[in-house]
């Protein structure tokens, strides 16, 4: 039996890191356009030596609850992060809280895989438009 959701948590990170691909179904809206509520997503895991970069969408842990933004700046330890739809970047994080990479978006009719040459082409497209024209976006 668990007894809380932090140790649920816990769990299901633990399984996270040894699984070579994890799916996940979207119920959040802070990735649109790329990614939207009811959309899958598949994570694979980062491990130390393959490092991060401006752009890349990841899966991390932030106060028991797993967050997938992009990353929108390095600096030194840590990693700023920020939603395409939100406004505010996100605190930073320590490496050691992410937990994986998107490497798909699952969409109703199609799946774009951002770790393909034309599914990357799209994300960093994404990427620089809504980090360009983010102040434009009326936001709900």
């Amino acid at each position: 039996m668990i007894k809380s959701q932090k140790s649920l948590h816990s769990i299901i990170t633990t399984y996270i890191i040894g699984c070579p691909r994890v799916r996940f179904h979207v119920i959040g809206k802070s990735m649109q356009p790329l990614i939207q509520r009811g959309n899958w997503i598949v994570v694979e895991p980062i491990f130390p030596n393959m490092g991060y970069a401006q752009g890349d969408i990841i899966l991390f842990s932030r106060a028991g609850e797993f967050v997938v933004h992009r990353i929108v700046a390095l600096k030194d330890q840590s990693i700023i992060t920020q939603g395409d739809w939100t406004k505010i970047q996100d605190p930073p994080i320590l490496q050691s809280v992410v937990i994986g990479r998107v490497v798909e978006v699952e969409k109703p009719f199609f799946t774009i895989r951002l770790n393909q040459p034309f599914g990357g082409w799209i994300n960093h497209v994404i990427f620089w438009l809504v980090s360009h024209v983010k102040c434009l976006i009326s936001y709900q």
